[in-house]
């Protein structure tokens, strides 16, 4: 991916947290990271510059599990997203 934003978590150590308090399944915290992703996804899609659509249609959220660790990562693979995210010199 050209930009992407993303976050790491502990699996094992999200599920202890989220088990003293709701007492749910490791399966519960997967999802709850992928919801996370999913309006992470949402809102960096309402709040992308639009010209074409290609840069917004191209936002996506991606999850991984890594058995200790449960990856989520949000971006596009378009190669001037970076450039519309940061802006560029000013050209001649």
């Amino acid at each position: 991916m050209a930009v992407s934003g993303s976050f790491s978590m502990d699996a094992r150590q999200f599920e202890r947290g989220l088990r003293r308090f709701v007492g749910r399944l490791s399966n519960e915290s997967k999802r709850a990271a992928d919801r996370t992703g999913t309006r992470v996804q949402n809102e960096a899609r309402r709040r992308v510059r639009v010209d074409t659509g290609r840069l917004r249609s191209s936002i996506v959220s991606r999850s991984e599990d890594r058995g200790r660790t449960y990856d989520v990562t949000v971006g596009t693979n378009v190669d001037y997203a970076e450039h519309v995210e940061n802006g560029t010199a000013p050209h001649r």
